[in-house]
């Protein structure tokens, strides 16, 4: 995170030159992950979200994490104590109560993405095999009343602007930062060159609300912001009794002893058509 505001600084106060901006090259790495379909249902699950590499992620509200793999066979779910288990979807021994019951969370979710969401830029860089297998994860978020923005563990950032449907992918891997326009046109720029160019008006806004993101991404949840209903962000790596206290601050989730019934009693109130 600190890599990342640093160079977004850097940016927003170097002088321009007076050359212009150009798009990178052919060969300009363009980044393997980002998020092309979401959803937010916080007020009862969590958030979904699918990948431009086909993977499929669901970060519950009670911490705990699960993606379905681009083959649609595996599975990889991580708890809110940070355990991780990795599943085949045909194979034995069963699936726990508590397990399949988020499984049919994620299915539900990655169905109704493919079904009814438009898909965001294009399906990414080249993947290697190790990177299919394990692709990242929605690790923190936050949103507000304009944005929503997506942290994930191979700490890409990504900000949404809500009112024009624009998106900043801020990729240290790669050191690029992409641009989709208004207009769905996908721009991949290298850090460097934005350093030495001038830069569109529309653009420089994004980065500066999107620095603004990555400042308020690296702070630790304050408790008061959720008490309140402010805008605040949820992480993996909060202390499950500060998980506890926001959940049941926000009423957002269980807070009783049998995980596995709420959980069913949630599935019941699935509508048929949930807004994305």
């Amino acid at each position: 995170m600190s890599k990342l505001r640093d160079q977004l600084d850097d940016i927003l106060s170097t002088r321009p030159s007076g050359s212009k901006l150009k798009e990178g090259d052919a060969n300009s790495p363009v980044p393997k992950f980002w998020v092309s379909k979401w959803i937010d249902y916080t007020e009862k699950y969590g958030v979904a979200y699918q990948l431009c590499g086909g993977s499929v992620g669901v970060f519950f509200n009670d911490w705990s994490h699960m993606t379905l793999l681009d083959d649609g066979k595996n599975v990889i779910y991580v708890d809110h104590w940070q355990y991780e288990f990795r599943r085949t979807l045909a194979k034995t021994p069963p699936w726990p109560p508590y397990m399949k019951d988020k499984l049919r969370l994620l299915e539900y979710f990655s169905a109704f993405m493919r079904q009814r969401l438009l898909r965001t830029g294009g399906s990414g860089g080249r993947r290697t095999v190790k990177e299919r297998a394990r692709p990242p994860h929605l690790v923190s978020w936050l949103r507000t009343h304009s944005t929503i923005a997506f942290h994930l563990s191979d700490n890409t950032v990504q900000v949404n602007f809500l009112q024009d449907h624009s998106k900043i992918i801020l990729c240290p891997l790669m050191d690029t930062i992409s641009y989709i326009d208004r207009n769905r046109e996908f721009s991949v720029y290298r850090t460097e060159s934005l350093l030495k160019a001038d830069l569109a008006m529309d653009l420089v806004s994004r980065l500066r609300y999107s620095r603004e993101v990555v400042k308020k991404l690296a702070l630790p949840v304050d408790p008061r912001a959720a008490l309140s209903r402010a805008p605040f962000r949820f992480s993996t790596s909060t202390p499950v009794a500060v998980c506890q206290k926001l959940l049941g601050a926000r009423g957002d989730f269980y807070n009783s002893v049998s995980p596995r019934d709420d959980m069913r009693q949630m599935l019941r109130a699935i509508p048929a058509n949930p807004a994305p």
